[in-house]
């Protein structure tokens, strides 16, 4: 089987913000980003994905972890939290962009 069918071909980007607030008060924000962006030497495109909960919509995330696609096979793995600064900060910078989002359209 060739690498190139296994290769990750998922969104782009896709960003998920979701109200976890049953039960809870303060209301927690369950976080999910998907995205596409090259490897480590700029020559494939992998697939990269974090998620997680917030206290609030004021509130960033700590640590996370980020799980990479496979470039040769159709696995997801969890990427060692001192590879790849510049996926995480990408990461931490789409979650800042959406809360403000989120806060400038009313959402508490």
């Amino acid at each position: 089987m060739s690498s190139e069918n296994n290769q990750y071909s998922g969104p782009l980007l896709c960003m998920s913000f979701v109200s976890e607030s049953a039960g809870s008060d303060p209301p927690k924000y369950k976080w999910e980003i998907m995205m596409s962006a090259p490897d480590y030497r700029g020559q494939n495109k992998l697939g990269y994905k974090a998620s997680g909960l917030l206290a609030d919509l004021d509130s960033l995330p700590g640590e996370f972890n980020i799980q990479v696609h496979d470039y040769e096979r159709r696995v997801w793995t969890t990427m060692p939290i001192s590879h790849r600064k510049d996926i995480r900060e990408h990461i931490r910078s789409l979650i800042c962009t959406a809360l403000a989002a989120m806060k400038s359209c009313g959402h508490a």
